[in-house]
Order: C-alpha cells, then sequence, then structure tokens
C-alpha cells in the first residue's frame, strides 16, 4: 500500500524537536499545513512522490518557528517609513535628515522619527522642538527614542496635541523644558497620552501590516505576540487581512493600544470576546497594562533607588485601581498581563494577580508578566505557585548590559532577566525581544540568553545563562504555552501545524558564541515556505 506523499521534506539535517523527550532526529515530512512525519532520513524518503518539493539540509539545524512573546508588531512595519535616527550622533545629521524628509513630504503632513538614542549624541543634550523647526517649519514632526517611551515633538506637533508652552506634567510622566517653557521631550506618560496625534492612518495599515509580515519571515518568526498597537482599526485591518488569507506571521494580539491605553479592551468587553477568540492566524491575547517605566530610561519602579540617581522609577497608577482591573478582567475570560520591569511593579503585579484569583478562580489561568526583569526569591516562588508565564528579553543585557549595571548595581543586575532561575524553579518562562525596541533578531537574543555577553563583550550575571536547547524552548514550546497554543505550536511533532525554521549552520554542534553570526535559509508557516534567504 503507498504511503501518503509529502509536500515537503527536509533532510540530512539536525531537526531539533522541541518534544518532550528532546529528540534530534535528520528529516521531517509536511502534508498540507501539518506536519506528517519526523524521524529518519530512510523513512522519510517513504513518503516522497514525483511532486514532493524535497530539500536537502546539508547538516544545518531545522527548529520550530520562532515565537517572539512581545513584539509590537505595527510599530516594526511602520519603523521602516520612518527617519531612522539609529546611527545618527549629532543633532545636525538628524536635523538634516528632517530636512530632506520635509523637502519631500507635502506641507502640513506629517513626518516621524525612530530609534533616536540621546546616549551617542555627542552634542550631551536631546534634541527639541525648536531644533527640528528649523528645517520642517511647516510639519508636525515626532521623533520616538528608542525603548518608545519618550518623543521629541516640534511646535507644530505639540499644538496639534494640545500641548501649550506652560503645560503642566501629567501623572506617571513629564515634559522636558527649557526657561520653564516645555522644549518638545515628553517622557513616559506625557510621550504616551500624547502619541495618537502622530498615529498613522487606518488607510496606511494594511502596507504597514505588510512590511511587519516579511520583516519576521526573514527572521524565521513565524508567530508573535503583539504586546501594544493600534486599536480597533489596527484589529479591524487584521481581521481583514487573516480574512484574505494574507497574514504569513501569526499574531496573538494583546488588548491594549500605544496611544489609546485600554480603549480596545473597554470596546471588546461589552462583546463578551475574550482572550483565546479568533482564528489560526489572528486571536486576541491578553489584556495588558502598562504599569511602569523603561529599563533603559531608566524609569522602572524599583524597590530601592537607582544606584546614579537618588530616585524609584515611575508608576501609572496604584495598587487598588491595578486590582480592580484584573479583577474585571479575569472575570471575563482574560489573560491578564502588565508591562512590568522594576521589581516593585512585578511585586504590584503578582499581588493583582493573585486577588483577581482568589475573587474569581480559574484553572490554568497563565496569566503574565511582560519583562519581569528584576525579581526577587520570593517573586519566583508567587511566580511559580500563581502559574504566572513571565516574557523575558534577554537581548536587552545584551543592548544595554553596562548601564545597567550602572542604574542597578550587580546585586539586581543578577536577578535581571534571570531565565536560569525561572527555568530551575520550574517556571515556564517565554522569550521575545520587544521589536522594533530592539532588533528581532532570534539568533542574536539566543547568543544573549546562552552568554549573558554585552554587545561590549562584557559577561553580565553569568550565573542566569541556559542551554542553547533551552533558550529554544523558551522560544518555540514556552511562547506557544504563553499564547495557550503548545497543542498546535511550538515543537516538531506529527499533526501540529507546520511552522518551521532552517539556520544556517547547526546550532546544537557549535558554540553559543557563535549564535549570533547564524541567518535564516528558509521560514515556512503552515506549510508553505514564506522567505527563502
Amino acid at each position: 500500500m503507498k504511503m501518503l506523499c509529502a509536500d515537503l521534506v527536509f533532510r540530512n539535517g539536525q531537526v531539533i524537536t522541541v518534544n518532550p523527550q528532546d529528540e534530534i532526529c535528520s528529516a521531517i515530512a509536511v502534508k498540507g499545513t501539518e506536519i506528517l512525519y519526523v524521524g529518519t532520513d530512510a523513512e522519510a524518503s517513504e513518503f516522497i512522490g514525483e511532486n514532493t518539493k524535497v530539500i536537502d539540509l546539508e547538516g544545518r539545524s531545522l527548529v520550530p518557528g520562532f515565537i517572539d512573546s512581545h513584539v509590537h508588531y505595527f510599530q516594526t512595519g511602520a519603523q521602516q517609513l520612518e527617519v531612522d535616527c539609529t546611527h545618527l550622533t549629532t543633532i545636525a545629521q538628524i536635523k538634516e535628515k528632517v530636512r530632506q524628509a520635509a523637502a519631500v513630504t507635502p506641507k502640513g503632513e506629517w513626518i516621524r522619527g525612530c530609534q533616536y538614542n540621546e546616549d551617542i549624541i555627542e552634542d550631551g543634550r536631546f534634541i527639541n522642538r525648536w531644533d527640528i523647526d528649523e528645517v520642517a517649519p511647516d510639519h508636525p514632526v515626532a521623533i520616538v527614542r528608542y525603548g518608545y517611551h519618550t518623543s521629541i515633538l516640534n511646535s507644530k506637533a505639540l499644538a496639534l496635541a494640545g500641548v501649550d508652552d506652560y503645560a503642566p506634567d501629567e501623572v506617571g510622566g513629564e515634559f522636558h523644558r527649557e526657561r520653564g517653557m516645555v522644549n518638545g521631550v515628553c517622557h513616559e506618560a506625557c510621550h504616551f497620552n500624547h502619541s495618537k496625534v502622530f498615529d498613522y492612518q487606518p488607510s496606511e495599515y494594511e502596507k504597514v501590516f505588510q512590511i511587519a509580515d516579511k520583516f519576521f519571515a526573514s527572521m524565521g518568526v513565524t508567530s508573535v505576540h503583539d504586546a501594544g498597537g493600534n486599536g480597533k482599526f489596527q484589529l479591524q485591518t487584521l481581521i481583514d487581512m487573516d480574512a484574505r488569507k494574507m497574514l504569513n506571521t501569526r499574531v496573538y494580539m494583546f488588548t491594549y493600544s500605544l496611544s489609546e491605553n485600554r480603549k480596545l479592551y473597554e470596546d471588546l468587553l461589552p462583546t463578551g470576546i475574550h482572550t483565546g477568540f479568533g482564528s489560526d492566524r489572528l486571536r486576541i491575547g491578553a489584556n495588558k497594562v502598562m504599569l511602569d517605566g523603561s529599563s533603559n530610561t531608566p524609569s522602572a519602579s524599583v524597590r530601592e533607588p537607582y544606584c546614579h540617581i537618588n530616585d524609584k522609577g515611575l508608576l501609572s497608577m496604584d495598587q487598588d485601581e491595578l486590582n480592580a482591573i484584573y479583577v474585571e478582567s479575569n472575570r471575563a475570560g482574560f489573560q491578564n498581563t502588565a508591562h512590568a520591569v522594576g521589581d516593585n511593579a512585578v511585586d504590584m503585579v503578582l499581588i493583582a494577580h493573585e486577588k483577581a484569583l482568589n475573587d474569581y478562580p480559574r484553572e490554568d489561568a497563565r496569566h503574565r508578566i511582560e519583562h519581569c526583569a528584576i525579581i526577587d526569591d520570593d517573586m519566583i516562588e508567587r511566580i511559580k505557585r500563581l502559574g504566572v508565564t513571565p516574557s523575558l528579553q534577554p537581548i536587552f543585557m545584551y543592548e544595554q548590559g553596562e548601564r545597567y549595571l550602572k542604574f542597578y548595581g550587580e546585586d539586581r543586575v543578577s536577578r535581571m532577566m534571570a531565565a536560569r532561575t525561572m527555568l530551575d524553579a520550574g517556571i515556564i518562562a517565554s522569550m521575545g525581544t520587544d521589536c522594533p525596541v530592539y532588533y528581532s533578531h532570534p539568533m542574536i537574543n539566543m547568543y544573549a540568553a546562552c552568554t549573558r555577553i554585552s554587545k561590549k563583550g562584557r559577561e553580565i550575571s553569568p550565573e542566569q545563562k541556559v542551554t542553547v536547547l533551552e533558550a529554544l524552548r523558551m522560544y518555540t514550546l514556552n511562547s506557544a504555552y504563553a499564547s495557550y497554543q503548545e497543542d498546535s505550536l511550538g515543537s516538531l511533532e506529527v499533526g501540529k501545524l507546520a511552522d518551521l525554521a532552517v539556520l544556517s549552520k547547526p546550532i546544537l554542534s557549535i558554540e553559543p558564541e557563535e549564535l549570533k553570526d547564524i541567518v535564516v535559509d528558509f521560514t515556512i508557516s503552515g506549510g508553505k515556505i514564506i522567505y527563502e534567504g
């Protein structure tokens, strides 16, 4: 009797299954959207027919498609349409880029910039509204700092946002000032509260999403957990693209808007729609709260003052307000999560998770914490007991390790992005990049998790290193678990969706230090090759 013929067969490789037995095989066969067979080259050959596409892995690794458990999907696409300040080191260089954009942008239309980094600016100060006014007097301009917690608006943009020269600071935020006047630098809540003014228009959404979709495919990322977008119009666009089968990336979309905060969640609540609603390409994810600031500004809410300044960071709300939100959304069937970086913020989230589950018990709620950056032993016990799934971003240590030592000191940094501690405690921690805050390069992220070596070459808290196989599990099966999708995604097992990535080298046969040089050769989503390098 002739066996079923596969559409795709990969053989002669290092097929890392991430299954319960951590099996390493040599071949995999795909039929339609699902995995048909995982095992030996000889047995896989039985599934080869005249129309089967056969790819020789030549010893390379084939892994489950990466599941980035914390990205900003829309912003990843949008960033490629903006003035990129990544490598600009002077205010004059930024002004020239804005001037060039103004020359080709109709008067009155927005100019947006991204990845501004004051740390590399040789002038020793932030760019301000008046600098930008000089080169774009007829355009509203918004330049967003890397990390997406600060923006610089020129005078036209401030006027559109309703911010006058002497506007007071807002709760959880700050306007920078010169001679008593708002100078255009909007920090934390003052950024988030006014970022809606420079949002993209719904007519631009599909184009932006298509850019993001292609980008993630090139990285071997087949699923993303979208930790913040643009609200109901973004969701409507994604629903339409899903219906037209335009999405290659699977999107688990949090009900949090960067510019409208909790409005999407509030709109969905009366409908009965909650976490898990949707298709295998697009589904509603967690209800997210933005609780504290960023690790690199720094403005995270910490228990003890920072090492370099007498400050403990920012909070957007108090414990009672957070508790009320979590109790309500837990009862409504939502997975709860929060942006919580500092140890004080993480403690608050755990208190709120526990109250929500005590008031309305739910089996296997899998509430989350985004970043969960600084923890202690007591928090580890509570995370485990409550079944919380932290989403970690080891790439932060690669990008910002030296700054973290300056801000937080060695003791706190030893408990930062504490993957080793969490895994040893049996906590199911997932892994992501916070793209486009940092580049969504899975191999650099894994390199950071496995070596804890910064971009400048310094080893940062090596006691938190994990193995290559552990990092891969965090990036695949654990991330699938964090979105309730471990039965269909995250490992290479017969019957699961055929989301795969082929890497340029066998990652279990090289030193962890070599991971960051690996690239993606193929990405397969639902049995379809969506990227070939």
